[in-house]
């Protein structure tokens, strides 16, 4: 093979990577649905905002391009702030309103 072939297949290959991960993610936003929908109105749980749904699909996104794993997505029920561990040391806080800040 040429190196226009093995690059062409690295291409593939990085895309379809990319496809999976998008798919799974859509699945764990509409699972947050699914899951808020089961519970009962009488408990005080904090949800994520469709901003910050909607920023974490994003992030997570460009995290992957950079070839870094999403090690941990937590909603702080206190502050209702979302944080994303992403590698060994990104932290990226998305606040509400869907605003976000890298903490480090």
């Amino acid at each position: 093979m040429s190196c226009g072939s093995d690059r062409t297949l690295r291409e593939i290959a990085i895309a379809l990577d990319i496809h999976h991960f998008t798919q799974r993610i859509s699945e764990i936003v509409k699972n947050w649905v699914t899951i808020e929908e089961k519970r009962s109105h009488s408990e005080s749980v904090a949800i994520p905002t469709s901003e910050q749904k909607t920023q974490c699909y994003i992030l997570c996104c460009w995290f992957t391009k950079l070839y870094l794993p999403i090690n941990i997505v937590r909603l702080d029920e206190r502050t209702g702030n979302i944080f994303v561990l992403a590698g060994e040391e990104n932290i990226i806080e998305i606040y509400p309103n869907g605003r976000w800040r890298y903490i480090g």
